[in-house]
């Protein structure tokens, strides 16, 4: 099917802003700017004036964990996993999986984010769920030690790979993600490497989230989390490191070098108490950075602009430099940086780039006037501003209808799997 969108505004993936028309040929933008004479389409959609950019991108993320929303708060991440989330997770069940990731998808679509990189247990469900759902994603199966080295988890882990990499149309792609090295030992960070290598898959890994990871694994091996993993051949193009709060000048080095990239999740950070990742540091260096939520236990929302606007003025403070990351830069983390650490062609409209799409209401009372229209996507729109989100050319939700998910079911299960838990 293909769409056309007219009289809009049209923020492209260089931060460039067109006036005019965009057009989709069913899963590709066609054309940016303006209307082609031989180009026909079965949907036109006048945007009046509205903006059109490209969806957002969360790059770290534990999609059931809206199971446990608002379950552990004001809690820092050790005393959060031990006595909280993890007695939660003993309880979860693959149907439970698949509804809290239901749920999870419906409140990334409705706020504008198309693609979301996840990391969680009973990955089978998920997958299904994004299936049905229509989302972009890169999924993993969560790999820890245990009694086996963590074989089993592998093992599922490449099954998981065998029956969905890409899956539907490419939209779902699989990842290898040992969940950190104070959870891994290093058999298992070495056979998780390993399969990610033979499979050439991305290796999605926690790192330096924490003061205390940081130094207790610089106690273990007298190397930092990054040297350590370094050491082990686990930096690589493809690896994806969550957090990086505590990394030292010498790792952004390692990293830099390494071409590996760095999911800055500011929100979960700071809830937990964790830390300010040095991101200034890190784009200095020429590190490809791009944006994620965490899990909506720990955030507790999968509100990307909130990650967004967070991201364009936390370092500001910290820093006392009001230009040290500007509204192209936090733009660029929250759709190109995301989708090129994906591998998706996607965080950018232009032709020849899948149909990844949003559309923001900009006759709200907080777009008015719109001065900058790269400020205002950062500075002053919000997820409940999103009229339209596109994925594969295929519209998911628009003028606040989810064409693909059915709201009165998700949030049914929902309630009935969280008043089993007791929470």
């Amino acid at each position: 099917m293909n769409t056309l969108f007219t009289n809009a505004r049209i923020l492209t993936s260089l931060g460039e802003i067109i006036s005019g028309c965009l057009g989709v040929a069913d899963d590709t933008i066609a054309f940016v700017g303006d209307l082609p004479k031989d180009f026909s389409a079965q949907r036109i959609i006048d945007c009046r004036g509205d903006l059109l950019m490209p969806g957002l991108v969360n790059t770290h993320t534990h999609m059931a964990m809206t199971l446990f929303r608002n379950s552990a708060d004001d809690m820092e991440l050790t005393a959060w996993l031990r006595d909280r989330i993890w007695p939660l997770e003993d309880k979860l069940t693959a149907e439970d999986t698949y509804w809290g990731t239901m749920l999870a998808t419906a409140e990334c679509i409705r706020g504008g984010c198309t693609c979301i990189n996840d990391m969680y247990f009973f990955m089978d469900q998920t997958a299904k769920a994004i299936a049905d759902s229509g989302i972009r994603a890169v999924l993993g199966q969560g790999i820890v030690s245990g009694n086996d080295d963590g074989n089993s988890r592998l093992s599922i882990a490449k099954t998981l790979f065998d029956n969905y990499n890409n899956a539907e149309n490419g939209r779902i792609k699989i990842a290898i993600p040992p969940h950190a090295e104070y959870t891994c030992n290093e058999a298992t960070l070495l056979a998780s490497s390993e399969l990610a290598g033979k499979l050439d898959a991305p290796l999605h890994i926690h790192l330096s989230e924490t003061f205390q990871e940081h130094e207790e694994c610089k106690l273990r091996h007298q190397l930092t989390p990054a040297a350590y993993l370094k050491s082990l051949g686990m930096l690589r193009e493809k690896t994806l490191l969550a957090h990086c709060v505590h990394i030292d000048e010498d790792d952004v080095a390692l990293i830099s070098a390494s071409k590996a990239h760095v999911l800055h999740c500011p929100q979960s950070n700071l809830k937990l108490g964790s830390g300010i990742a040095p991101i200034p540091t890190m784009l200095a260096s020429r590190i490809n950075v791009s944006l994620g939520t965490d899990g909506a236990a720990s955030n507790n929302n999968l509100d990307m602009f909130e990650e967004l606007r967070l991201v364009a003025t936390i370092h500001k403070g910290i820093t006392t430099n009001a230009s040290v990351i500007t509204a192209k830069q936090a733009l660029s983390m929250a759709t190109a940086n995301g989708a090129f650490a994906l591998g998706f062609n996607t965080g950018r409209l232009a032709p020849g780039a899948l149909a990844d799409i949003i559309r923001i209401n900009t006759k709200v009372p907080n777009m008015i006037p719109i001065n900058d229209l790269r400020s205002a996507a950062v500075y002053s729109a919000c997820a409940a501003d999103v009229k339209m989100t596109m994925v594969n050319g295929r519209i998911l939700y628009e003028n606040g209808e989810f064409f693909f998910l059915d709201m009165e079911r998700i949030s049914s299960e929902v309630e009935r799997i969280v008043e089993r838990y007791g929470i």
